[in-house]
């Protein structure tokens, strides 16, 4: 899912403002990022490789896995 935001906003990574380029919200953090910044894993849109990674993984670190 891509949130818009309806202010004045700009991209956590490279500061460009929302009238310049689509402002999206990252999935895991929320933090404001721009298309040519998010990264895309899983279907979904990160501001960081960091946010990319933590995705999946549980409070260990480690890959959840289902019982």
């Amino acid at each position: 899912m891509i949130y818009f935001f309806a202010v004045m906003t700009s991209c956590s990574q490279c500061k460009q403002s929302s009238d310049v380029l689509r402002i999206l919200k990252c999935v895991l953090c929320f933090k404001p990022v721009c298309e040519k910044c998010a990264i895309g894993r899983y279907a979904q849109k990160f501001c960081s490789q960091d946010c990319a990674k933590s995705f999946f993984l549980d409070e260990n670190g480690e890959f959840g896995t289902e019982s």
